[in-house]
Order: C-alpha cells, then structure tokens, then sequence
C-alpha cells in the first residue's frame, strides 16, 4: 500500500493502538498473514497497544493461550475482552447472582460470581455458535420478565465462524428485548465505556489512538463515536461495499494488519 499526503495526514497524531483480534490478529484458527511480525514489530517499537475483542466464545485465559499457540507475544494484562469486562462490572455490584448463557470455558472469567439459574439477579448472554435451545432462551426470558436485570456481553450483527458468517449474538439479544420489553445493558464494543476502560489502560487520549478492526459497526463506528480514529481491516468479515450499506466512512482501508508497518514510522 502506497503512503499519500492524506494517508499520513490522517495518522500523524497516532500513538497507540486497539486491537481487535478476529479477523484482525487471527482468523479460522490461524494468524492472519504478516500479523505476528507486526505485533513484534509494535513491541519492539515501544507503540502501546491493547488487543480489545467481543469474544464471549472463550475466556481471556484461553485467548491469550490460542495467541501464544499461533506464535503471538501476549500478556494477559495485554488483552481486553468483553466477556472478562462483563465479569469486572458484576463484581463491582457486589454478593449478586447471574445466570450466564455462553460456553463453559467463558465462566472462567467469572470466577467467584454465584451462578442461579433460577431466581438470578441479573441475566447475562454471550456468544454460541450453536444456539442456545429454546428452554434456555426461555428460562432467560421468564428471570428477565419477572425482573433480573439484563445484560449483553455484546451485540454484534454477525460473525465468522470456520465455515462462513453466521448470526451474532445481537440477534438473540433483540429478540429477548422485544419479548421482554428489556433494553439490555451492553458492555461490549462499541459501547464507549468499554473504549475508555481500554483507552485508560493506554494512558493515551482518543486523538491519540486507533481502532484496528474488521467490524464496521463494533470496531470503526465505535471507535469514531468515541474520538478514535477508525481502521478497517480487509481481513475479515466485512469487505469495502458494506461500508456503503452500513453508512460507515472509515479514516483508512487496509488490506490487513501487515500494512501498518508500510503506513506509520515511529522512531
């Protein structure tokens, strides 16, 4: 990718980088293309930088392991996701209980938070590529009805699974919203406490930094919404037309993650 007068103009400001980790660092299982070295290439440079995901598939535990198997540098405190921020916000109201629907390994994350799955005070869902059955999708809806608070780890549109694109979790979090009539608390990008959260662990204010990420409305609107400025990689699950149906104007396009070393100098 050749650097333009606009290009540069565009990136002059930026010091430090979120992120995202799904079609962005890896993808299907393995890195994407020029990703480990580009990673290597932000640490050996000093560019402060966290990796923030929607992942509420697999605990931060576990996807700091998968990078580390794919021949990432990571640390954990290098790793931001939504699942393990959801956990941190249920600490933070004390001796409550939840009733999570999401795969059993993102419980790690809630390590130490009583699970009810009858009268629970607040109802969480993330992530299942293999649904969540009707009785469970029921149990969730009567807590919710008779007044647990609700919460979606995240609500993104879609996302890619091995085998292609699938349903995101939003789907199922506007169908228990309708038939609850419950807004969900949304902890997830692009919700803008979860950028600020991840922005302070910078150290960096928003004109200083940018989202890295193949979600046009999680990643790119997120981050803009939040002062950032928005990168959007073609690596993922979006491709350059679906900006215009979307009506998202990212600050750059980039084939992936390898061209940021072609784009940006730093000392």
């Amino acid at each position: 990718m050749a650097k333009s007068s606009a290009t540069l103009k565009r990136l002059e400001d930026i010091k430090g980088f979120l992120i995202d980790l799904d079609g962005v660092i890896y993808s299907k299982g393995k890195p994407v293309p020029g990703a480990v070295e580009t990673v290597h290439w932000l640490k050996n440079k000093g560019v402060p930088y966290r990796f923030v995901s929607n992942t509420s598939v697999i605990s931060r535990h576990s996807v700091v392991n998968n990078m580390k198997a794919m021949g990432f540098e990571v640390e954990e405190r290098e790793v931001i996701t939504a699942a393990y921020v959801t956990a941190q916000y249920i600490r933070s109201k004390g001796n409550v209980s939840v009733l999570l629907l999401a795969y059993d390994d993102v419980r790690k994350d809630f390590a130490g938070i009583r699970f009810d799955s009858e009268k629970p005070d607040y109802v969480i869902i993330g992530s299942r590529d293999d649904g969540y059955g009707y009785e469970s999708l029921r149990k969730a809806f009567n807590c919710i009805y008779n007044g647990a608070k609700f919460i979606a780890i995240h609500k993104n549109r879609i996302w890619m699974r091995p085998d292609g694109l699938t349903m995101g979790v939003g789907a199922y979090v506007n169908m228990l919203e309708y038939a609850t009539n419950v807004n969900a608390i949304t902890i997830g990008k692009p919700e803008k406490e979860f950028f600020h959260q991840a922005l302070i662990d910078l150290n960096l204010d928003p004109v200083n930094v940018a989202m890295l990420g193949d979600d046009l409305e999680s990643d790119i609107q997120g981050a803009q919404n939040t002062g950032m400025k928005g990168i959007f990689a073609l690596s993922g699950k979006y491709n350059r037309s679906d900006c215009a149906k979307l009506n998202v104007k990212p600050d750059l396009i980039i084939d992936d993650i390898s061209d940021i070393r072609k784009l940006l100098v730093f000392p």
